[in-house]
């Protein structure tokens, strides 16, 4: 009826429920205050908006407004022939109650009055839900009173259409970003295991589903092979399937998404699922399945498996993409454990003659201690021609250049072979450098050469001593028959003792020609090298007496297997001829310390002094017996001292040049702490 002042309470709540459909307010305050215009235009004392849920099973309360009545059950089953709710939602037209638990009819004008009245909640050609009200009773429900009503439930499903399409819109946004987010996430995740369990795991959050699976093709492309799966436990049984076996082999095999809903009785003892499968594409063919599955509810539905397509193509390419990484990092790993383990140095330059890669050999053998890479090789290699042969290489002039260089420090010298080979096309042509330390297989080559000679001089030295030692007994006989002869003069007796002396001088000779050509056993014995290096103290005075200063240090005291004695007489032997060489205001060094290398554990002993050093050619015969640089001795000294080492398992080196002055380096076996034989 309208007002006095020409309104109407149902046109003024139309009205005002109409302007609340474009409300930007929350689905259910959007209902209530809808309802709470129903009440008002028709005088209800209650009125109800009922949903159907998704499986149409069920009708679901989801809002009210008003007190008065008796109210509506928050669900109502469909089936239910007893409710005007369920015969409206199921019939999709207005049923009555004449009373709460009355008996129920379908509207019309003739029916009798009314208590409830439902009219269905229509939204393009379905039943979405109903709207229930309570009236006064016994009066009749009029035609303009069901169409009212009918306004009004037609705004109720406009307002949850357009909040489920928010809410979809809002959900499709929300996958959209996670779908951005996930392949950010796939490209920094490089270890394929990793990245399989992760494809998984984003695919069941972004459908919502209960657990997933990932099966990749094998090679031949006959079987898929499960890698990775999620929400299962424990793993399925099934980790191998042919091409076009169950729902995973039908998508491999026919290159399609499949949707599936299964529609399992209750009785039936099984639990219904929906699965999902998309497939996965690289390089145009299929390479993999990626399955989701959920439980008997609501199924996966064509925005699922749109989502859940997008989502595979970014997967396979980033699966691609760690397969190729992969390969390439066994490859790289591969290349470095090969260059690591070769004793030789390997660089790689650019056309620019900078560094592309240096191996650990190289860094060690040109004492590279910082990032090489980039870095031009003049800062580390220039000397002897080097970069001359380069230029030739680069510039394709040659194919092959070698160069001998001295490399290494004073302390560690090296003499290496470098040998230069190209290093890509022409257009951007660069070079490999190629470094051989020979100096190990020198000195073996020294070494084996100095032995073969030694061996033959000692030889003649014993068959010189035994032929000399006979006449020269004889002639000491004779030299005593005539000091016992009378009437000799004073010169007869002193030049009787000059032979003498002389004898002594040969015998003392003789001696050590046997000493070397027949070196005594050594009494081998655990000892610690400063054993062996007692006599310090003694030659630091002499060291003081010639105004030499003498540096002596024990950086480890190291275990050994040997007899002291005659290691003092080498250690002493050395460091005496470094002092005759050393003038005043000079410095002798004498250290011990542990040392390491490919032939084991070794204790190093070293002296050096800063003499006037020695050329190359005499250095190399430091070692032969009757050399020496002093205007007497025999030059058996250091052949001795050569020979004790040997017979100790060591080795004996020297390093000198004009000017720097002589190092002359003993290493010896060393012994585990532990052990004591």
């Amino acid at each position: 009826m309208p007002r006095q002042d020409g309104s109407s309470p149902p046109l003024d709540a139309l009205n005002r429920a109409t302007a609340l459909v474009a409300s930007s307010r929350s689905r259910d305050e959007v209902l209530c205050e809808v309802l709470e215009a129903v009440c008002e235009a028709g005088g209800y004392g209650r009125a109800t908006a009922f949903l159907l849920a998704g499986s149409g099973s069920l009708l679901e309360r989801l809002a009210e407004a008003g007190t008065g009545g008796t109210g509506f059950p928050a669900t109502v089953d469909p089936a239910d022939p007893a409710a005007a709710v369920a015969r409206a939602g199921r019939t999709g037209r207005p049923w009555i109650a004449v009373a709460p638990d009355g008996p129920v009819q379908e509207w019309s004008e003739r029916a009798a009055g009314a208590h409830r009245l439902c009219v269905p909640v229509w939204n393009h050609e379905r039943v979405l839900g109903v709207l229930a009200v309570e009236r006064g009773p016994g009066s009749p429900a009029g035609r303009d009173e069901v169409d009212l009503l009918g306004v009004f439930a037609n705004l109720l499903g406009v307002v949850v259409e357009n909040r489920a399409l928010h809410d979809a819109h809002e959900s499709r946004i929300q996958q959209l970003l996670a779908l951005q987010r996930i392949g950010r996430e796939m490209t920094t995740t490089l270890e394929i295991g990793q990245l399989l369990a992760l494809v998984v795991a984003e695919a069941v959050g972004l459908t919502g589903a209960e657990g997933g699976l990932l099966y990749l093709v094998e090679e031949g492309g006959e079987h898929l092979r499960l890698e990775a799966w999620s929400g299962r436990e424990p793993a399925p049984e099934r980790r191998r399937v042919p091409v076009g076996y169950g729902i995973t082999g039908w998508v491999a095999r026919n290159d399609r998404p499949l949707r599936v809903s299964d529609a399992v009785a209750p009785d039936a003892g099984v639990t219904a699922r929906n699965q999902l499968a998309v497939p996965l594409h690289s390089g145009g063919r299929v390479v993999g399945v990626l399955g989701v599955e959920g439980g008997g509810g609501s199924p996966f539905t064509e925005i699922h498996e749109e989502i859940l397509s997008i989502f595979a193509a970014q997967a396979a390419k980033a699966i691609e993409a760690a397969r190729y990484l992969g390969e390439v990092r066994r490859e790289r790993d591969l290349r470095d454990s090969i260059l690591a383990g070769t004793p030789n140095g390997v660089v790689a330059l650019g056309p620019d003659r900078r560094v592309i890669l240096m191996n650990p050999a190289a860094r060690r053998l040109l004492a590279v201690s910082e990032p090489p890479v980039g870095n031009p090789i003049g800062r580390y290699l220039a000397g002897g021609g080097f970069l001359e042969r380069l230029d030739r290489i680069l510039s394709g002039g040659a194919d092959l250049e070698s160069v001998e260089l001295p490399l290494g420090s004073r302390d560690d010298p090296r003499q290496c072979t470098v040998s230069l080979f190209p290093l890509g096309e022409r257009a951007a042509r660069g070079a490999t450098v190629v470094i051989q330390d020979q100096t190990e297989r020198r000195r073996l080559d020294e070494r084996v050469q100095r032995m073969d000679r030694l061996a033959s001089i000692g030889q003649l030295a014993a068959g010189i001593a035994h032929e000399i030692r006979n006449p020269l007994t004889g002639v000491g006989i004779s030299l005593d028959i005539l000091r016992e002869e009378q009437g000799l003069s004073e010169a007869g007796t002193e030049l009787l003792a000059d032979i003498n002396r002389e004898i002594d001088r040969l015998e003392a000779l003789i001696r050590g020609l046997l000493d070397f050509a027949r070196p005594q056993p050594v009494e081998s014995r655990p000892m610690r090298v400063a054993k062996a290096l007692e006599w310090s103290a003694t030659f630091a005075q002499q060291c003081r007496k010639k105004g030499v200063v003498f540096r002596f240090e024990i950086r480890q005291n190291t275990k050994l297997r040997g007899d002291p004695e005659k290691l003092k007489q080498v250690f002493l032997n050395l460091a005496i001829n470094a002092l005759e060489a050393t003038p005043s205001g000079g410095e002798i060094r004498l250290w011990a310390e542990p040392h390491r290398d490919d032939g084991g554990h070794w204790c190093r002993v070293a002296v050096e002094d800063t003499g006037p050093g020695l050329d190359e050619a005499t250095a190399a015969r430091m070692f032969d017996p009757f050399f020496t640089t002093k205007n007497e001795g025999t030059g058996l000294g250091l052949s001795i001292a050569h020979s004790i080492v040997q017979q100790h398992g060591g080795r004996m080196d020297v390093h000198a040049a004009p000017g720097r002055g002589a190092r002359f380096v003993v290493d010896l076996p060393a012994m585990k702490e532990e052990d004591d034989r």
